[in-house]
């Protein structure tokens, strides 16, 4: 396939008025795409080089070149634990680099190993007197997410311990608390020892005394406190009363037996401040029943009553208050085994009234047993006790129930998944042995804990080039190997062929620019090349036209651009020029008017020095008088032509006639002059 290398002129033709144009024909070749080979790399598996097989036709535009995709299978890349520091994993190696991907792939390690199940710490306490000293931590556990809660265990049973309160007391930290009407506690219930191991109205010259402090919610007839002889109580009015059995005669087996009430009269307790109740009996003589009894409130007292208990060494008749073996009860006496009251106006209590508890809080219960005393204080209020531990006459007392029990707190402190300490927040109060001590389980599961790693992939090869480790996690068995997954690449063989830029030199492709040699190629891969976009027409040869300006005519042809793919040598053609005679004598030529009129006339001269054309006898085809005009083409019989470029008449006869004469333009600058006659007359010659 060739250019044009010349153009010849055969012919110079004439009448040029302007450059023609030089059309020579479109090349004739059939349009070809390219073609090329790609060669793999020796030493790898990548595209070395591209070699150009056909170079193709009618490119006018650079094509896409695609090469075939790899043919090696996907694999992808795996690694294992390499490194680890007690429970923690601090390296991972890869295995296989894999291949094909295209971005970060994720990476995935096992949950730890160790047992979930025995993963809760542990610890103990020691005690100081009555209060939680330290907590020592024994295990760790495993899998803690967040402070675990550390639970002690109460000082006492759990009910009797909800009927403490530390929102008032007296002394110490918390108190007895009855809210409710049928509120009842037993002091044994407290501590099992807290009974009468004795008669304590054997002794001469002794006093027993029972001491509290009451504060009170609300005042209403109820019992503060009892046992089966006698029952300590107040009425609506807030006035504390002792209500006792007493000894009568004895009538066959039995005893006749009545309960006698005394009051204290001087001072009614009343709600919202503690108040100090003191129910104290005197035994002046063991040999005989002589008893005095005193119930003081606040040290206030009415006078010493004269009451007589019975012979406590016959147990038919016996009704001394503190019997061996006996307790007290706080509050509702739900089966009446008390005494049963007679109200300050000497009618018996109703039974429903007196019989339930008091409403309020009880503190510092204190029995006590003094010897060697003959007769009471006169001024009781000396007696009043100024903290927990003064006792009445300094006598540490038989039977003492402070009612001070408070839960101990521990606060656990924990991190990286394990409790690394115990704290005694609160030591607590009342414990009589080592309380044992409750951690929470952990709530965190093992996926919490699972070691984390991110993968690195050099783009450029399409592998897997490391893994590191984020997070090392913890609990991993160190004889137990977790796995390490790695995500499954994410490209495809076409990310990673061979990529290429062809170059095209005159409508060919003369080669190809190895851009990408991609990767893993087993053979070597097929290029394919776009096909031309242009047509043959955008490879024509082309010319140029030079022109004698005198003679009108064409001096010379050459040429500008010689094309491409011609396989015969094309026809040239050149535009414009009059190739048609001169006009011709005699002859008619004639003008088509805008209208449609034909103006016509006789050829009586043409002169081609000054193209001119002169006529006569002129005429139109509708009978009427029209005049030649510019700017239209004038048209002989013999096919001789051209545009009309002025017009004048010359009339030589008479002023009748018309004699126009007329410069038109005959193809290329030609002008010619034009007698017509259109006399209606007609010629003189013939009137």
């Amino acid at each position: 396939m060739a250019s044009v290398t010349s153009l010849t002129l055969t012919d110079s033709g004439q009448r040029y008025t302007s450059v023609p144009n030089v059309i020579i024909a479109v090349p004739d070749a059939d349009s070809t795409t390219a073609t090329a080979t790609a060669n793999l790399d020796s030493t790898g598996d990548g595209v070395n080089y591209v070699a150009v097989a056909e170079v193709g036709n009618y490119y006018t535009t650079v094509p896409t070149v695609t090469f075939s995709s790899p043919t090696t299978d996907s694999a992808n890349a795996t690694a294992i634990v390499s490194a680890t520091d007690s429970d923690r994993i601090t390296g991972i190696s890869i295995v296989d680099s894999g291949i094909y991907y295209t971005t970060v792939p994720n990476v995935t390690i096992g949950v730890p190993s160790l047992d979930s199940a025995t993963a809760t710490a542990t610890g103990n306490m020691t005690l100081d007197g009555d209060k939680l000293s330290t907590a020592t931590l024994t295990s760790a556990g495993r899998y803690y997410t967040r402070r675990p809660t550390v639970r002690v265990e109460r000082p006492i049973d759990s009910d009797l311990y909800d009927k403490t309160t530390f929102i008032y007391k007296k002394f110490g930290y918390s108190s007895l608390h009855h809210d409710d009407s049928t509120d009842t506690t037993v002091l044994t219930e407290f501590v099992s020892s807290d009974i009468f191991d004795s008669f304590y109205a054997e002794p001469a010259n002794t006093i027993v005394e029972t001491s509290f402090w009451l504060y009170l919610d609300s005042v209403k007839a109820s019992t503060i406190l009892y046992n089966n002889d006698f029952r300590l109580h107040m009425d609506s009015s807030g006035y504390i009363g002792a209500t006792y059995n007493v000894f009568g005669t004895i009538i066959g087996d039995s005893a006749e037996t009545f309960s006698l009430t005394k009051y204290n009269t001087q001072t009614p307790i009343s709600t919202g401040s503690w108040t100090f109740i003191q129910f104290q009996t005197l035994h002046e003589d063991s040999s005989n029943l002589s008893t005095k009894l005193r119930i003081s409130v606040n040290g206030s007292y009415d006078s010493t009553y004269n009451i007589s208990a019975g012979l406590e060494t016959d147990s038919n008749y016996n009704f001394n208050y503190y019997d061996s073996g006996e307790t007290i009860t706080f509050g509702a006496d739900v089966d009446s085994n008390g005494p049963r009251p007679i109200k300050r106006d000497l009618t018996k209590a109703n039974i429903e009234d007196v019989t339930r508890s008091f409403n309020g809080y009880l503190d510092n219960f204190a029995f006590t047993v003094v010897s060697g005393e003959s007769a009471f204080d006169s001024d009781q209020s000396i007696r009043i006790p100024d903290s927990a531990n003064d006792y009445y006459y300094n006598t540490t007392p038989a039977i003492q129930q402070k009612f001070d029990y408070g839960q101990a707190f521990i606060l656990a402190s924990f991190d990286s998944g394990v409790v690394t300490s115990l704290l005694v927040t609160e030591s607590g109060t009342g414990y009589t042995s080592t309380p044992t001590i409750t951690i929470d389980p952990p709530t965190g599961s093992k996926a919490a804990f699972r070691a984390t790693a991110s993968a690195s992939v050099n783009s450029a090869t399409g592998k897997v080039s490391g893994v590191t480790v984020t997070f090392p996690g913890r609990f991993y068995d160190s004889d137990v190997n977790p796995s390490v997954t790695i995500d499954s690449a994410t490209g495809t063989a076409a990310d990673f062929r061979a990529q290429g830029t062809a170059v095209v030199t005159n409508g060919s492709v003369t080669s190809i620019t190895l851009t990408d040699s991609g990767q893993y190629y087993l053979t070597d891969p097929e290029v394919i090349i776009e096909g031309p976009t242009g047509t043959a027409a955008d490879f024509r040869a082309t010319g140029r036209v030079f022109l004698d300006s005198d003679n009108r005519k064409i001096r010379r042809i050459s040429l500008i651009d010689g094309g491409r793919f011609y396989e015969t040598v094309p026809a040239v053609t050149i535009e414009g020029g009059d190739s048609t005679d001169d006009f011709l004598i005699g002859e008619t030529a004639s003008q088509t008017l805008s209208s449609g009129v034909v103006i016509s006339g006789e050829v009586a001269k043409w002169s081609d020095s000054d193209n001119k054309l002169y006529l006569i006898h002129a005429g139109a085809n509708d009978g009427d008088y029209h005049t030649f005009v510019t700017g239209l083409p004038i048209v002989s019989t013999s096919g001789a032509n051209g545009n009309v470029l002025s017009v004048s008449e010359d009339n030589k006869i008479s002023e009748n006639e018309q004699n126009e004469e007329f410069s038109p333009s005959v193809s290329n600058e030609l002008d010619f002059l034009d007698f017509t006659e259109n006399n209606p007359f007609g010629d003189p010659e013939n009137n």
